[in-house]
């Protein structure tokens, strides 16, 4: 049985995150942890998939393992020889849009596709920068310099609060993106312009009404106080207002979590006098400040532990495995006892 094109493939494909469906012949998607579910009998399934050179996570009745996506592949196989009945499957990018997108137009199997299963479990979305993208969480230590391979959403602290509440997850972060200026000083896209994107590859813009979260989590600011001097105060405070207005009005019952950490420290930059800057300070400082101003039972403050030497470090100076993990089990924690 072969499904072929977007239109074809309605029904029996549940998209995972947000998508760009504008296409008739396929779905692209972009955002980490961005991806597609499908429920079938038989024992084999493969997707014609194309795209840049992205990394995958394929599971199979639970079972996972990663794929890269290379530029000349046309056909990934999902699963093969398997137990006769029905199965489960799930394809989501371990990667950001930073390194690319995934295109799906035909999926095959030596059996058939069924209806997919309505997915359960709270909703949250996950807006941030590198951190949230798992940046060089795979790598053994900072004097490694970014690759994709060793980019995994699934085990940022993201990725770990979603699996460990049960939750269905959009991820929408990019690496070196801030708030108001990015790591790049240049007059590049800001999350705030990237915040409304389906797929921030092809420009495709999200439509809100297709998936309403529970609760959004935010984790910003760092690449915006990288360097000295700090964005202006002002001007920072009014666009973590706008921020928290615009997710806000999603729904009268989305909740926003507003994060800090863990790279942030107080003592960095030194501005053109060598004085330091208290950046971690500063910004819990503001988030406090703007989260006062809002329903206290619609907006929540949350400091994620900084990172540590202890804990190692991931590529360039990113968390490493340990610290994400560390972050992950504590953000859980905090939603599931204060938020959802």
């Amino acid at each position: 049985m072969t499904i072929g094109g977007y239109q074809g493939l309605l029904g029996f494909v549940h998209p995972i995150g947000r998508f760009d469906d504008r296409d008739p012949h396929r779905l692209r998607f972009a955002w980490s942890g961005s991806g597609f579910a499908v429920r079938f009998q038989g024992r084999t399934l493969r997707a014609r998939v194309a795209g840049s050179a992205s990394w995958v996570r394929v599971e199979i009745d639970g079972i996972c393992r990663d794929m890269e996506i290379e530029p000349s592949r046309q056909w990934l196989e999902i699963g093969r020889d398997l137990s006769e009945g029905e199965h489960h499957a799930v394809v989501r990018k371990r990667t950001e849009p930073l390194v690319g997108e995934l295109l799906l137009s035909d999926l095959e199997t030596d059996g058939r596709i069924l209806t997919p299963m309505e997915p359960s479990g709270a909703r949250i979305e996950f807006l941030g920068d590198s951190i949230t993208c798992g940046y060089g969480n795979l790598a053994p230590d900072a004097s490694h310099g970014f690759e994709p391979s060793t980019e995994d959403y699934f085990r940022s602290y993201a990725g770990i609060a979603e699996r460990s509440l049960g939750a269905q997850a959009h991820c929408v972060a990019w690496s070196g993106l801030g708030l108001v200026r990015n790591f790049d000083p240049g007059p590049l896209p800001t999350m705030s312009d990237r915040y409304g994107q389906a797929n921030p590859v092809s420009g495709a813009e999200w439509d809100e009404s297709r998936w309403i979260p529970d609760a959004v989590v935010v984790n910003l600011g760092s690449n915006d106080l990288f360097r000295a001097p700090p964005p202006e105060s002002r001007i920072f405070l009014d666009a973590w207002d706008s921020l928290v207005r615009r997710i806000l009005s999603k729904s009268t019952s989305v909740k926003v979590v507003l994060l800090d950490g863990p790279l942030l420290k107080d003592g960095f930059p030194i501005d053109e006098a060598d004085r330091p800057i208290d950046s971690l300070s500063n910004l819990r400082a503001q988030l406090d400040e703007v989260a006062a101003r809002f329903d206290p039972e619609r907006v929540f403050r949350f400091s994620l532990t900084p990172a540590h030497p202890d804990r190692g470090w991931g590529a360039d100076w990113h968390p490493s495995l340990a610290q994400h993990e560390l972050n992950g089990r504590e953000l859980a924690g905090f939603l599931r006892e204060r938020v959802l």
